[in-house]
């Protein structure tokens, strides 16, 4: 029912894109970016609507946000069923790791476990339940690494679409970094099982 419903919203959209792709195919060299954007594109579909049916939950679109990381699924069972203390439990909770882990890289070294990219995953992760957003520059420094590798990370983060660039509208030149909501998800099942 759901799965069908969001089929019958977004493939006819797709369809014309696609259509128009072929059309003018030959006319512009950019055609075949358009191209691997639509299988981009096909691909989400087809995940969003596994992820559908799976919780067969209905699928709603922030049109606000132009980015498909924000997606929400509204009625996320987990979602509901968290007590009302559960953001501040849960970023105590990854802060608490995070210090863990720091101690484990002063005990035996830090070049021995480093993994910038999860660091950064879990400062994004506490600061969405602090509701606090992260600059580049606090990003990096909670990498533990060199800036230029953080900065490596962060963009392979932004392709993955783990993460989200989101511009402060007071000054376009300053850069706030977001977990994007399908890493949330998979964050929270990963520290749900891990209490588990």
């Amino acid at each position: 029912m759901v799965k069908d419903a969001f089929i019958n919203a977004v493939i006819p959209s797709l369809e014309g894109f696609a259509m128009e792709s072929d059309d003018n195919r030959h006319h512009a060299p950019h055609d075949r970016a358009k191209a691997a954007i639509e299988a981009d594109i096909a691909s989400l579909v087809a995940h969003l609507q596994e992820l559908l049916d799976e919780r067969d939950l209905p699928l709603q679109l922030n049109h606000q946000e132009q980015s498909p990381d924000r997606l929400t699924f509204s009625g996320r069972q987990d979602d509901q069923l968290r007590p009302a203390s559960f953001p501040q439990a849960r970023a105590r909770l990854v802060r608490g790791y995070i210090r863990r882990r720091r101690e484990r890289d002063q005990a035996f070294g830090a070049d021995m476990f480093a993994d910038p990219a999860w660091d950064m995953l879990l400062d994004l992760y506490a600061a969405h339940y602090e509701r606090r957003r992260v600059s580049v520059s606090s990003l990096c420094i909670a990498a533990a690494v060199p800036s230029t590798t953080a900065l490596r990370w962060i963009a392979t983060m932004t392709e993955k679409r783990w993460i989200v660039r989101d511009f402060d509208p007071a000054d376009r030149r300053r850069v706030h970094i977001l977990l994007a909501e399908s890493a949330r998800i998979k964050l929270d099942r990963w520290f749900d099982a891990l209490q588990n």
